[in-house]
């Protein structure tokens, strides 16, 4: 198991020094936290209201996908706490807002859906959450490190001390 962590890790370096890389790999952990929110959902349908079972599930899957993202997408790169804290408040409230929505529209086309078919409206509405948190992420929370942004050709000063 730690040769496949650091391998993943390894990895996850190549591809995150490049925006193409940084989408795949947070279309990944995204994949992998949608597909969990899904379950978790349905587990928590069981015992809770839709509306309940939403929130908790989001709330988790939104902390566990906020905490990969800075591991494995965005690690290198300069972080910004006040913003990451109001990104991943203005997510919590989005994908809670948004999957009430879709709740709601499917509720209007199915008399009584199953945990199943709300779990897929919820998974269907995080698709257009994705790509707008990927953008937020890369462009406002997470930016270039300031030393990695230098003209071409221009050597850094030195300061010599005797």
């Amino acid at each position: 198991m730690g040769g496949l962590t650091r391998r993943l890790a390894e990895l996850s370096g190549e591809l995150r020094g490049h925006v193409v890389g940084q989408a795949a790999l947070f279309t990944g952990i995204g994949a992998a936290t949608t597909l969990g929110n899904a379950a978790l959902y349905v587990l928590l349908r069981g015992t809770f209201s839709a509306g309940f079972a939403n929130v908790l599930s989001v709330l988790i899957t939104t902390i566990a996908s906020t905490l990969a993202h800075r591991r494995w997408v965005f690690a290198g790169r300069d972080e910004h706490p006040m913003r990451m804290h109001l990104q991943t408040l203005a997510t919590f409230g989005f994908y809670c807002a948004s999957n009430q929505v879709a709740l709601w529209m499917l509720g209007l086309a199915v008399t009584d859906p199953s945990s199943t078919a709300e779990a897929t409206a919820v998974t269907a509405m995080a698709l257009l959450g994705g790509t707008t948190r990927f953008l937020a992420m890369r462009l406002w929370v997470f930016t270039r490190r300031r030393s990695a942004v230098r003209a071409p050709g221009r050597a850094e000063a030195r300061v010599v001390t005797r």
